[in-house]
């Protein structure tokens, strides 16, 4: 009897540490859209073991069909039993694929990540050409890739032929590029010789590099020597930079040691070019650094072109887990370069100080010259998110220099944030440039938090010119909750300040209070500073009152100015509301030459 209860579960249960496994697969390792072009094949999850393609699993404890089961579980969207439903996945039938597809699709509090790749398994061992053609009619481009990326790998196994077929059988070529598109790299992991013949008998692909790209990839995790030939090979340089591209990036993350050895080889059939060699020693540092790190730095230093060895350095990240602290320090010593050495060290830093401060100060104190200067900038920069008044303690007491100044105006301004009274009764006690500095770039970081508390600061910035400067920056800030105190505090600034100040006061004020702002403009005597302010204000009031914003235009006195800002707003004003604009246009005293240019977009927009 037990062995009859295993064999029910143990499917479903494989199927499920499948799913997960794919998942997890998924979320770590698809290709990111930031930084450097990314060495990973398009996503195709997989390990979702055999168990879709055993037969359905009869669960006696439940009624109805499979179908209804899934529905009855996702009925509580706050809280879906994901498990059960993976469980009841490999039971659908072909009938119930499609109606699960939808449900899934419109489903809320589960991830469709998880439930569309598992049920395209399913599908896919169904009848994966089914599961194709219903997946290619799909808007979402999401679902539509994760399931013609299943299908076709399931097909592929199968029969090769009949995914070439699917995709020259397309109803149109819109179609025809996206089933390409999703397809072409599954083929090309299992005979990429047919996908490059494939596409070399069909030149309609030859505008989309993408496709290019991806098969490229595939084909480099299975042969990337005989990849990069193929890349050489094609037709233009735009399809050859592409491809090669993604070919090196593929190889140099799977196999950083032969990659690298292929880079000095001068048989290697495509050197990768000064365009994208970046992308391949950043994916080099990284990867190689990761499984052997000395190795890596073998390789990094040999390097002949400065340049390269920044960019393999800036990526250089070994396993420090498995490293040790020892270890590791014996690792950046051993580095030549001053700032790969320095790279190593503040990264080392910044991991041990979020795991266990008292031994990152420890480690950090073992480091000497320019490389300890830098690691302590790292060890105050994590200490400060924590315990700031402690990072403050331990900066004051390293010796006097422009970097140990630098390091406590860090920790002050984050000790401000946290406890404002105490920082700046601290700060109090400096002297000199410490005091200024420190002052400074503590007020410049509390404005964006704290504007009314930064003014505070500004009495401890002993430096005229930093002073005005700081001030000034925190006048814009201080508008925006604080209109009349931001007036207080312009009214200190020199005169060549003044200007941009009162600019940013009407700006910032205008969007909390359009009004008071326009009773403050009528305080002012008539100067450049007042229709700097008066352009700010008409700026964003345009969106509220446009008839308000082309009248106060014409109370600026700089008449290049003026006609400017009367244009712009006249012009909206016409847009939105051109009975009341050319009303307006009618009677307004304007100049000339104002006038003719406005009536004459007037008669353009009207025949228009």
């Amino acid at each position: 009897m037990a062995k009859a209860v295993n064999s029910k579960i143990l499917a479903p249960l494989l199927f499920l540490l499948g799913v997960i496994a794919g998942y997890i697969g998924h979320s770590f390792f698809a290709p990111s859209t930031r930084g450097p072009r990314a060495a990973a094949t398009p996503i195709i999850v997989t390990n979702f073991v055999t168990a879709a393609t055993q037969p359905p699993q009869k669960i006696t404890a439940a009624k109805g069909t499979t179908f209804d089961r899934i529905r009855n579980l996702l009925s509580n969207r706050d809280n879906p039993d994901l498990a059960a439903i993976l469980l009841e996945i490999p039971n659908l039938s072909l009938a119930e694929c499609p109606q699960a597809l939808e449900l899934f699709r419109g489903a809320r509090g589960v991830d469709e990540n998880v439930l569309i790749p598992a049920l395209g398994r399913r599908w896919a061992a169904l009848d994966p050409i089914q599961a194709m053609e219903h997946a290619s009619k799909l808007d979402d481009r999401s679902s539509r890739g994760a399931l013609l990326n299943i299908a076709a790998e399931v097909l592929a196994a199968r029969d090769p032929d009949a995914v070439f077929d699917f995709i020259s059988n397309s109803k149109n070529i819109v179609t025809k590029l996206m089933n390409a598109h999703a397809v072409l790299p599954v083929l090309a992991k299992i005979d990429p010789a047919r996908v490059t013949k494939y596409l070399a008998d069909h030149p309609e692909f030859l505008r989309f590099e993408d496709i290019y790209e991806h098969v490229a990839a595939s084909y480099a995790a299975k042969s990337p020597t005989e990849a990069l030939a193929w890349a050489a090979a094609l037709p233009s340089y735009k399809l050859r930079e592409e491809a090669g591209q993604r070919a090196w990036t593929t190889w140099a993350a799977a196999d950083p040691a032969k990659a690298a050895a292929a880079l000095r080889d001068p048989s290697t059939p495509l050197i990768p070019s000064k365009t994208w060699s970046q992308d391949v020693y950043r994916t080099l540092g990284s990867s190689f650094s990761a499984k052997d790190p000395h190795a890596a730095r073998n390789w990094i230093e040999s390097l002949p072109d400065q340049r390269d060895q920044n960019q393999a350095w800036a990526f250089f990240k070994p396993p420090l887990d498995q490293l040790g602290p020892d270890a590791a320090l014996e690792l950046v010593n051993s580095i030549s370069s001053t700032d790969g050495k320095s790279n190593l060290a503040d990264r080392i830093v910044a991991e041990l100080a979020k795991k266990d401060l008292t031994s990152a100060i420890a480690w950090t104190d073992r480091l000497t010259g320019q490389t300890r200067d830098r690691a302590v900038g790292s060890l105050i920069n994590e200490w400060s998110q924590s315990d700031p008044a402690a990072a403050v303690g331990y900066a004051s007491a390293l010796p006097q220099s422009k970097s140990r100044t630098d390091l406590l105006s860090r920790s002050v301004s984050a000790w401000s944030i946290h406890d404002p009274d105490a920082a700046l009764a601290w700060t109090r006690t400096l002297q000199g440039e410490d005091r200024n500095k420190v002052a400074t770039e503590t007020a410049r970081a509390l404005r964006e938090f704290d504007p009314q508390r930064a003014v505070g600061w500004l009495d401890l910035i002993e430096n005229p010119t930093s002073r005005d400067h700081t001030m000034q920056e925190i006048v814009g800030a201080l508008a925006s909750v604080d209109g009349p105190g931001a007036v207080a505090l312009a009214a200190k600034l020199s005169e060549g300040r003044q200007q941009d100040a009162l600019s940013s006061i009407a700006r910032s004020w205008a969007f909390n209070d359009y009004q008071a702002t326009a009773n403050w403009l009528q305080t002012l005597q008539p100067s450049p500073a007042r229709d700097a302010a008066i352009e700010a204000y008409v700026s964003v009031i345009d969106g509220l009152d446009i008839q308000a914003a082309t009248q106060w235009a014409t109370t600026i006195e700089t008449p290049e100015l003026r006609e400017r800002t009367i244009s712009g707003a006249f012009r909206r004003w016409m847009q939105e509301k051109p009975e009341g604009a050319q009303a307006w246009l009618d009677t307004a005293d304007l100049s000339d030459n104002l006038r003719q240019q406005l009536t004459k977009f007037t008669e353009t927009r009207r025949e228009n």
